[in-house]
C-alpha cells in the first residue's frame, strides 16, 4: 500500500471516528412514563396563550430516566419525579400541511431521582433527591396534526430555540442542544379556535435530550485514538517502503 493510500485511509478513519463521536453525543438522556396515565397537559387561557405542565400529585409525574453517554449509561431506568412548567403568550397557527403550531413556549423542567437506593458512580454516591437533569428553555413549540391524537413538544437551538441543562451527574457543554417529547393518547384531539391558542388537552409523554458536541474528555480520547491509528499506519508505511540500493 502506498504512503498516499495509507494517508487517505488514516484521514477516512479520523473522519469516521469524529462522525461517530458526534452522533453518539447527540442524545445523552431519555425518559419514559411509568403508567399509561396522562402526565403532561396544556391548559388554554384564550387568545393570549396557555400553560403546559406535568400532571399528578404535586403537579409532577413519576417516570423512568436513563443516561446514554458512556461512563454514565449504567444509570438506566431510574425512578424519577418529572416536573415541567411552561407558558406561551400567543395564538396557535395552522400550517399548509394541516399541522397546528403553538410557538414560543418558554419554561423549565426537572428530573429528580426518587429511588430509595443510593446511586454510585465512580467515587461519588448520590442520594434520593439528586438532580438527574434540569433545564431552562425558550422558543419551544407544540405541533401536531389538526384533529390528531399525537403531538410533538420540541426545542432546538438549530431553529432558534434556547435550552440550558444542569445535572449532578454530567457536565454538559457544547451546542446545538435541544429536546424532543412525544405526547400520545391525547384527549381531546388537538384543535384550536381561529385566532386563539391551542384548546386544552392532556397526553402521555416520553422524550429525549440532546447535546451536540462531545465532552472535552471524549474529544481527547478520540484524538489519542486517531493519533494511535496514524502512528500505526506510519510504521506500516515505513515497513513497506523499498530498501534503498
Amino acid at each position: 500500500m502506498s504512503r498516499r493510500s495509507l494517508a487517505t485511509l488514516a484521514l477516512g478513519l479520523a473522519v469516521g471516528l469524529c462522525a461517530a463521536a458526534s452522533a453518539n453525543a447527540l442524545t445523552f438522556a431519555d425518559f419514559s412514563p411509568t403508567t399509561s396515565d396522562a402526565n403532561l397537559a396544556w391548559t388554554s387561557t384564550g387568545p393570549t396563550g396557555g400553560a403546559l405542565a406535568t400532571t399528578g400529585a404535586g403537579a409532577s409525574a413519576n417516570v423512568y430516566f436513563s443516561f446514554l453517554n458512556p461512563g454514565v449509561s449504567s444509570l438506566h431506568g431510574l425512578d424519577a419525579v418529572f416536573t415541567l412548567t411552561a407558558t406561551s403568550s400567543q395564538a396557535a397557527t395552522l400550517s399548509g400541511a394541516g399541522n397546528l403550531n403553538q410557538d414560543n413556549v418558554n419554561g423549565t423542567f426537572s428530573f429528580i431521582y426518587s429511588g430509595a437506593a443510593p446511586l454510585v458512580l465512580g467515587a461519588t454516591t448520590y442520594l434520593t433527591g439528586a438532580n438527574l437533569l434540569s433545564g431552562v428553555f425558550s422558543g419551544a413549540n407544540l405541533v401536531g396534526p389538526d384533529g390528531g391524537g399525537t403531538i410533538s413538544f420540541q426545542n432546538s437551538t438549530l431553529t432558534g430555540g434556547l435550552v440550558t441543562y444542569t445535572s449532578d451527574f454530567e457536565t454538559l457543554t457544547g451546542a446545538p442542544r435541544g429536546f424532543s417529547l412525544a405526547l400520545t393518547s391525547v384527549i381531546p384531539n388537538l384543535s384550536a379556535t381561529p385566532g386563539s391558542s391551542l384548546n386544552s388537552f392532556a397526553g402521555v409523554s416520553d422524550g429525549s435530550f440532546r447535546a451536540g458536541v462531545p465532552e472535552p474528555a471524549t474529544w481527547a480520547m478520540m484524538l489519542i485514538g486517531i493519533g494511535g491509528v496514524g502512528g500505526l499506519l506510519r510504521r506500516r508505511a515505513s515497513h513497506l517502503a523499498p530498501a534503498s540500493a
